[in-house]
């Protein structure tokens, strides 16, 4: 009776120490994700969207865009409820149709949020187009993203 009693103390300190361990031990979580996106230009280097996200819902945000001819790169913060996220990426604006039409794709990284999107981070592909006359553009965003 005894040792079994010892055995069990044992096997409990033994398994409170693992438990403890693994408690504080950040699991990584990967997903897919898809977003809708319609923004505008607003200035030459700025433009504002609206966002609709898969896992976080609704959002807006603002793009820091550098153009080089047809080419470009950007800067983004989203705001969403309860979180934000940064991301930076690379884009590529087709030959606009008759109407004014142009094909838009790219590619890019979030590097990180705050709130629902502390520790997040992903990689993310999109096409989509942009109104030439408008200056306003649609994309699709499909991705893979972690959190910690």
């Amino acid at each position: 009776m005894r040792m079994s009693l010892v055995l069990n103390v044992i096997g409990a300190g033994v398994a409170m120490a693992v438990l403890a361990g693994s408690a504080g031990a950040a699991k990584t979580k990967t997903f897919h994700f898809t977003e809708t996106t319609t923004g505008a230009q607003i200035s030459a280097t700025e433009a504002v969207f609206k966002i609709h996200d898969s896992r976080v819902g609704d959002g807006a945000g603002i793009q820091i865009v550098k153009l080089n001819g047809l080419a470009g790169t950007d800067q983004d913060t989203t705001y969403y409820r309860g979180a934000s996220a940064k991301s930076h990426g690379s884009f590529l604006i087709g030959t606009p149709d008759a109407n004014g039409i142009a094909k838009l794709t790219g590619k890019g990284q979030d590097t990180g949020g705050t709130g629902k999107l502390d520790g997040f981070t992903s990689k993310y592909t999109y096409a989509g187009t942009f109104n030439t006359k408008t200056l306003v553009f649609q994309v699709v965003i499909k991705g893979v993203g972690s959190t910690t």
